[in-house]
């Protein structure tokens, strides 16, 4: 359970970074999760 609550804090930091984060960052994070989700998938296979 404490490791929940935990998460939820994490969460909700990267939550309120993001929102101070300029477009371009956000940008930039957006290409990364979307590299790494297409690395998986092409491992997965």
């Amino acid at each position: 359970k404490a490791l929940g609550v935990g998460a939820d804090i994490i969460l909700a930091m990267i939550g309120q970074n993001m929102i101070h984060q300029k477009t371009l960052n956000l940008n930039k994070t957006l290409k990364l999760l979307k590299r790494l989700t297409n690395h998986q998938i092409l491992y997965s296979k």
